[in-house]
């Protein structure tokens, strides 16, 4: 006669095959997610919502600063480009922060790199949006470059996010990043005038020449 864990083996055996397949189907989701963050400013927050998104994206808030409001979007992306868009409306006037980067996700213990180009906005101004503007130190104008050098694995020359160049969606130029190194840019926004962000963005190319 079989002992009760015996009997229970076979369960247990399927039940961890079937969390372990989970786990990666979640895992290869979130590999083909762009990411896309809107935060207020920290010095001056102020309320504002994001009241929608483009097909197939998701919204999601960080909730770890009551004083700060901070969403956080994922957009399905292929390795073609494809538009993405954000749809925000603040209470008050003031500046937000709009951040471009990866899913926070290793494949292989590599990054899941994201591109993006044609960035702008219907009603606010966001400055070099097809990230065409370079300085001639290789520095990208009006945004800033964020790296987490301590991160798993460490931001380093191999890895930070960069400018890149050819098969851009428009012009030249389009932008490399992932989620420990990324680029981000304030724009303001007028109290309740609804603003419309949108952009171009694709799965990252490893190949990718740097500019």
């Amino acid at each position: 006669m079989k002992t009760l864990a015996a009997l229970h083996r076979p369960f247990f055996i399927g039940a961890l095959v079937l969390l372990i397949s989970l786990h990666s189907a979640q895992a290869d989701s979130r590999a083909q997610m762009a990411r896309v963050d809107v935060s207020g400013i920290l010095k001056a927050p102020f309320d504002f919502d994001v009241t929608a998104v483009s097909n197939g994206a998701t919204i999601d808030e960080l909730k770890s600063d009551k004083t700060i409001r901070h969403y956080i979007l994922h957009f399905p992306a292929t390795s073609e480009w494809q538009e993405g868009s954000i749809t925000l409306k603040a209470t008050t006037g003031g500046s937000l922060v709009l951040a471009m980067l990866g899913p926070n996700l290793l494949i292989e213990n590599k990054p899941a790199y994201i591109e993006y180009d044609d960035v702008k906005a219907d009603k606010a101004i966001i400055k070099n949006g097809g990230f065409e503007a370079v300085a001639s130190d290789g520095s990208l104008r009006d945004w800033n470059l964020i790296s987490f050098k301590a991160g798993k694995p460490p931001v380093d020359d191999s890895n930070q996010a960069a400018v890149r160049k050819g098969d851009a969606f428009d012009g030249k130029n389009f932008i490399h990043v992932w989620h420990n190194s990324r680029f981000s840019q304030a724009f303001v926004v007028e109290e309740n005038v609804p603003v419309v962000v949108s952009f171009r963005y694709r799965l990252g190319k490893q190949d990718a020449e740097k500019e």
